[in-house]
């Protein structure tokens, strides 16, 4: 029975705790815009969003992660599966465990606006009146819009008007 050293932290957990931080970006942003009295059709982009805001808000993770884009959901996929590595399998990871949701904190919503779609593609924008709007990307996926996050170490979205 050896004695185990402290390692330092390898850029595979890193990139778990980034994806889960980008997650947690998203639902912050997503739920500024939440809570606005209009009717929305839920198969719509802004549809969507407010679906994502309310199950996350719900802190449901199943229903978080239906919302999300394949892109999203296989790198969601492969933190939880680096998550368990590094664990040395002591436990199992699964892609619900990287996200980081919850009740939002935020009551300053503000609006949330197609800005442009296509027929697999569209962008919402979420102005909550504390900074400049922030792009949320969409696509078609077996016939029904979901959420693309931006990787983790991507630049942040912004409009470019």
């Amino acid at each position: 029975m050896g004695v185990e050293t402290s390692r330092p932290v390898p850029w595979s957990r890193r990139r778990a705790v980034a994806a889960s931080a980008s997650v947690i970006a998203a639902v912050a942003l997503a739920a500024a815009m939440a809570g606005r009295g209009c009717e929305v059709d839920e198969d719509s982009p802004a549809g969507v969003v407010h679906a994502f805001v309310a199950a996350a808000e719900a802190e449901d993770a199943d229903a978080v992660l239906e919302l999300l884009g394949p892109a999203t959901r296989a790198g969601l996929a492969e933190s939880a599966r680096q998550a368990t590595a590094l664990a040395g399998s002591a436990r199992r990871f699964d892609p619900a465990d990287m996200l980081g949701i919850g009740p939002r904190r935020s009551h300053s919503a503000h609006s949330v606006e197609v800005v442009e779609i296509s027929a697999d593609r569209a962008y919402v924008e979420l102005v909550d009146g504390r900074g400049p709007p922030t792009r949320v990307s969409l696509v078609r996926a077996n016939g029904h819009w979901r959420i693309e996050l931006p990787p983790y170490d991507a630049p942040a979205q912004s409009p470019s008007r």
